[in-house]
């Protein structure tokens, strides 16, 4: 997992092309004014959801990993949490879903806050738990990019 502010976006374009072609998406783009729903960078190579919601708890909440993209989540108002932890330190809950390139978790890990204009890449050995409060639930409005792993 990488937590770093969206001015710093550029000290990871060699990464992975499609890493470089969503943190560009996510300077240039007005994402105020954005459409909620997906949108189209690169087809299926790089998109963007653009989601809001009120962030829930950990209890509420559960742990993802994704094998084919990374996802670099961007939040652009508000603040919530998420949760990262080991892999292999956790237990199926359900099964990797080609299709969706998903699968659930049960496990613990330590929880970073994200504040809005910070950015989380996060790998396939990652598993993720998204959209966590913080304190008192607000409105957060967040864009999840969605690159394929072309290294």
């Amino acid at each position: 997992m990488i937590l770093d502010h969206l001015d710093h976006a550029s000290r990871y374009f060699d990464l992975d092309p499609n890493l470089r072609l969503a943190l560009e998406y996510l300077q240039r783009t007005d994402l105020r004014a954005a459409a909620l729903g997906r949108d189209e960078v690169a087809g299926d190579d790089v998109f963007a959801l653009i989601q809001e919601y009120t962030p829930k708890s950990q209890a509420e909440g559960r742990f993802e990993s994704h094998r084919v993209y990374w996802d670099v989540q961007y939040v652009v108002e508000g603040v919530e949490q998420i949760g990262v932890g080991q892999l292999d330190k956790m237990t199926v809950t359900e099964p990797y879903l080609p299709a969706k390139d998903i699968a659930f978790y049960h496990g613990s890990g330590d929880f970073v806050t994200v504040r809005a204009g910070y950015f989380v890449i996060l790998t396939p050995q990652d598993a993720h738990m998204p959209g966590i409060t913080v304190g008192v639930p607000g409105l957060v409005r967040k864009v999840v990019m969605k690159c394929r792993i072309c290294r």
